[in-house]
């Protein structure tokens, strides 16, 4: 990691300003108008790597979940697991359909991407969520594999994920994804899925993408170029576009909104820290700790003595950081929920 310059400390408690993605949207301006937190009748559907939504124990592995103690008291309907084998090359749908109510998460992505949406608020605890008032479906439409430990999904496995939200009532979903696929025949049926999901009257949100560099900007993911999405791209703690946020046209679409998605580390590879508040500027929610889903993350100092910065360590040869434990996260999958869960607010009004 590199830094530009020493911490200089503002006289605020890190409590009091790292979500600085919530002064963005006006968060508290909209609670107040609304005079909730959102409506119990409004149902999103977060369709991602799975939700710490409850405590399970996998009968098949023994993987112990345990549900995110940020996340009690959060309504949950409809939970859904598809897996057809997406570790397969290709990602073939011949291996045997997993379908079943258990829609956990192993990596942490997905319990992220939740809890900006419905997180507690007001408990004094690590972070707070936009609309937690609203119901929350998980769906789970990815497969760990394990001679990477990476998570992959497909076409066919994202098809049944919305139809899954649309057929029990969804009024919202979040995809804080992209599809890997050129085969026209998939993205033609993918979209269709969708088109079908927006003409009963389903919000679908979709993330733009991370995969600017110095060299190069690639279109916009898919399903965020559907012409029925909303394109959600990711701004920085000073509303600029985060560098990594892909905002080309894909075949004439672009994007919709921006929101913010945080950046950790710009594209000088330099760490940002522009309010000063000890905390790196990604979007801090509480999930599971990688790779770990019995335990959960918290912003710690981790040697407060040496620099006071969060979520790193320094020792004689550097700084390591720890940004994935500490719940901190960049990326156009972080700015969606976003707005995922300012149309929740709207529907709730």
């Amino acid at each position: 990691l590199k830094f530009t310059r020493p911490y200089k400390k503002s006289g605020k408690t890190v409590l009091e300003h790292y979500q600085w993605n919530f002064d963005r949207i006006k968060v508290k301006e909209a609670w107040a108008a609304l005079g909730s937190k959102g409506d119990s009748g409004v149902t999103v559907a977060v369709i991602d790597t799975g939700v710490a939504f409850k405590d399970y124990t996998d009968p098949g592995t023994g993987t112990i979940y345990k549900q995110s103690p940020e996340l009690v008291g959060v309504s949950f309907v409809s939970p859904r697991k598809y897996s057809s084998d997406g570790c397969e090359a290709g990602f073939s749908t011949d291996g045997p359909l997993v379908d079943n109510e258990h829609a956990l998460d192993d990596g942490g992505h997905g319990t992220h991407v939740a809890s900006t949406i419905v997180q507690a608020t007001n408990n004094n605890q690590h972070a707070a969520g936009i609309a937690p008032g609203v119901k929350l479906m998980p769906i789970n439409v990815f497969t760990k594999c394990p001679e990477n430990d990476d998570a992959y999904t497909n076409t066919y496995d994202l098809i049944l994920g919305i139809n899954h939200a649309v057929s029990n009532g969804a009024d919202v979903i979040n995809m804080s994804l992209g599809i890997n696929t050129t085969a026209l025949s998939q993205l033609q049926t993918l979209r269709e899925a969708i088109q079908s999901a927006t003409n009963q009257g389903v919000v679908v949100v979709a993330a733009a993408g991370n995969s600017v560099t110095s060299t190069s900007s690639p279109p916009i993911a898919v399903p965020a170029a559907f012409p029925e999405t909303i394109a959600v791209g990711a701004t920085r703690h000073d509303n600029a576009r985060a560098h990594y946020s892909q905002h080309q046209l894909n075949n004439g679409k672009g994007i919709d909104v921006m929101a913010p998605g945080g950046e950790i580390v710009d594209k000088e590879g330099y760490v940002n820290d522009q309010n000063d508040d000890y905390l790196f500027d990604g979007i801090v929610q509480q999930t599971i700790m990688p790779g770990d889903p019995e335990h959960f993350t918290q912003i710690t100092a981790l040697q407060p003595s040496i620099h006071d910065y969060f979520c790193i360590e320094i020792d004689g040869t550097g700084a390591t950081g720890y940004f994935s434990e500490c719940g901190l996260y960049q990326g156009t999958s972080m700015a969606a929920p976003h707005v995922s869960a300012v149309v929740a607010l709207m529907l709730s009004a």
